[in-house]
């Protein structure tokens, strides 16, 4: 794992830089594809009961608009308070991210313990450094309101896969603008837990996309040698039940992402990948 961040694995933009030591946050999120300026503006959220007490939203912080949900002024009385449509989860949307093999050698994107498949090889921060948790099974406010509490149900998943990346090639993945953010509900509400989470949508704005390679692979089964790496139309090649190793190789991308790559995807230009640059 990389030194001082936690890693999300999961992996853009107009500038890249090397980051010694940075850690990758864990995550669970998938899909496969440098971004274009523009201003960075942030929505403002209002609630569906009362007063909005909402604030800007600033690229996925923490204490963002979006963080309210549809959470209502203390003036404001009624069962509209708790309405689960005031909680709605978002829709995602699809942004590509590229990375790129910008080093003299060959490096292994994956994870560095057993998960399921590939997954996201990328995280995203917020420009105030905040990690923007991508969405995972737990119920959610919207849920909790509709008395639709689940858990998080066993799944069967491929086992992990490793990326390889051999000089000049790159990979292409997805981000789908995502997040999770803690909402505390209003005593009126009387549920338990009144603290939950809500699936917020990503703002125009200034985001920092960071990744992590490693410099070999390790098989999952060391006896009997690695899988062939299989050629994959998203870039490199995969090697199913294997493990990225070796010293770790890190790379970030500040970039603003305007109101286009937020647009619905069938109104919208085609998008500048993110790009995230390896480099030696």
């Amino acid at each position: 794992m990389m030194g001082c961040r936690p890693w999300l694995l999961a992996i853009v933009g107009a500038v890249f830089v090397a980051c010694a030591g940075r850690s990758m946050h864990s995550s669970a999120d998938s899909g496969d594809e440098d971004s274009s300026g523009g201003s960075s503006s942030a929505g403002t959220t209002s609630s569906g009961g009362g007063t909005a007490s909402g604030g800007v939203s600033q690229g996925g912080k923490a204490s963002s608009g979006a963080a309210t949900g549809g959470l209502a002024s203390a003036g404001d009385t009624g069962t509209d308070l708790c309405d689960p449509a005031n909680y709605a989860d978002a829709l995602g949307t699809s942004i590509p991210v590229r990375l790129v093999n910008g080093t003299n050698q060959t490096i292994y994107l994956g994870p560095r313990q057993g998960g399921c498949g590939v997954g996201r090889l990328f995280g995203v921060d917020d420009a105030f450094g905040t990690p923007l948790e991508p969405p995972r099974c737990a119920t959610t406010c919207e849920q909790l309101l509709d008395d639709l509490v689940q858990g998080c149900a066993p799944i069967l998943c491929p086992v992990s896969a490793v990326v390889t990346l051999q000089p000049g090639e790159s990979r292409l993945q997805s981000w789908d603008a995502l997040w999770m953010e803690k909402v505390t509900l209003p005593a009126a509400c009387a549920v338990s837990p009144a603290q939950c989470s809500q699936v917020v949508l990503a703002q125009p704005a200034d985001y920092v996309f960071f990744a992590e390679a490693g410099s070999s692979q390790q098989c999952l089964v060391p006896q009997g040698g690695c899988n062939v790496c299989t050629p994959d139309l998203n870039g490199g090649c995969v090697t199913p039940g294997a493990l990225a190793a070796g010293a770790a190789l890190q790379a970030e991308a500040k970039v603003t992402l305007d109101e286009s790559y937020f647009a619905a995807a069938g109104g919208r230009p085609p998008l500048k990948p993110v790009d995230i640059v390896f480099h030696d």
